[in-house]
């Protein structure tokens, strides 16, 4: 297609499609099956697609401006995202669950009359496009070589296993005889951690590399899910949430960067799109087994599990670079500890 901003006006056009299919077949089942829940997995889909061309466009753009770091643009869509939700627990409250997703279809026009912005980071000039598309689908091959970019984008998987409690958050809520239109509430701390957090990733940079800030991410998330399963005060289960914010604030802020630097070269947007597809799939899986395990185990057995992934996350993070680094003997691509990632084209420190 050679165009970002046609891929993304087709996401968002499918995103709004599928929320009027939500909307019309929200009280139909199927053999006993609610319709609209096949119809919210393809819109996760839609939304990965979408979320994913606004994070790759500004990475472009940190790339275009070297004094600004991708952590400040990343911050703006966490902050119109916090502002949502909070909005959305009094609408939520008085309307029903199902009046998110009527306003979601307003703001996603407003997304497609901004369109427009992304031909500003098209890849590759137009004159350029078929060459430089022919040397990428050739060159697909080369991602696969890079032993640590490999290792990380699998890892990736497990990682998303572990993280996606966020989704569930409601079923805890609701352990806790809490309100559960408070989930709204919950979406809005979490999203204040990223806030807070994002704007002081250029300086956490400074002294902990783009490996280890993966590392310091993956406590946040093993603390905010073990806290999640031992705290019985609502009040600081809400502010645990706030954790949760913090560790994805260190992952969006970072992780796309840390692809890139280890991207090989005219594949950038590839490599980050497989990280995305992992992480999708991740999503996928613990959406159509999350369910089975609450409904059968309970919440807490499902944030259990969530820990055992993070836990086997950490082990794994750390034994596969020790792996390719003294066994293999491969320098990584980006030291794990030093303070500054090397260029691209600089050879690497072991």
């Amino acid at each position: 297609i050679h165009s970002r901003r046609i891929v993304y006006i087709g996401a968002v056009i499918s995103w709004l499609v599928l929320l009027a299919i939500l909307l019309l077949t929200q009280h139909i089942r199927l053999a006993g099956f609610a319709l609209c829940a096949g119809v919210i997995l393809l819109l996760g889909i839609s939304e990965q697609v979408t979320y994913g061309m606004i994070e790759a466009d500004g990475v472009c753009a940190a790339l275009l401006n070297p004094k600004l770091d991708f952590s400040l643009i990343r911050v703006c869509l966490s902050i119109g995202y916090s502002i949502i939700n909070f909005l959305y627990t009094p609408i939520v409250d008085r309307f029903g669950p199902i009046a998110p997703f009527t306003c979601t279809m307003l703001y996603l026009v407003v997304l497609l009359a901004f369109s427009g912005c992304l031909r500003s980071f098209e890849t590759f000039p137009r004159e350029n496009a078929t060459q430089a598309s022919t040397t990428e689908k050739l060159g697909v091959g080369r991602l696969f070589k890079n032993y640590y970019l490999v290792s990380f984008v699998l890892l990736n998987l497990i990682m998303s296993l572990g993280s996606q409690t966020t989704y569930y958050q409601i079923y805890l809520l609701e352990a806790l005889e809490m309100n559960t239109a408070l989930v709204g509430l919950a979406a809005g701390i979490r999203v204040l951690g990223e806030i807070v957090i994002m704007p002081l990733v250029p300086y956490i940079k400074r002294k902990i590399s783009l490996p280890m800030l993966q590392v310091v991410a993956g406590v946040f998330f093993i603390l905010q899910t073990a806290l999640s399963l031992v705290c019985t005060n609502p009040y600081v289960v809400l502010g645990v949430i706030g954790l949760k914010g913090i560790a994805n604030g260190i992952t969006l802020s970072s992780t796309a960067v840390y692809l890139r630097l280890m991207a090989p070269e005219g594949l950038d947007t590839t490599t980050l799109s497989l990280s995305t597809a992992m992480s999708s799939l991740g999503l996928v899986i613990m959406s159509l087994l999350g369910g089975a395990v609450i409904d059968s185990l309970g919440i807490f057995a499902l944030y259990r599990i969530a820990l055992y992934f993070l836990c086997l996350w950490m082990v794994l993070y750390f034994g596969s670079w020790a792996f390719g680094k003294y066994v293999l003997k491969k320098a990584p691509p980006v030291p794990m500890f030093v303070t500054k990632a090397r260029p691209r084209g600089v050879p690497p420190v072991v």
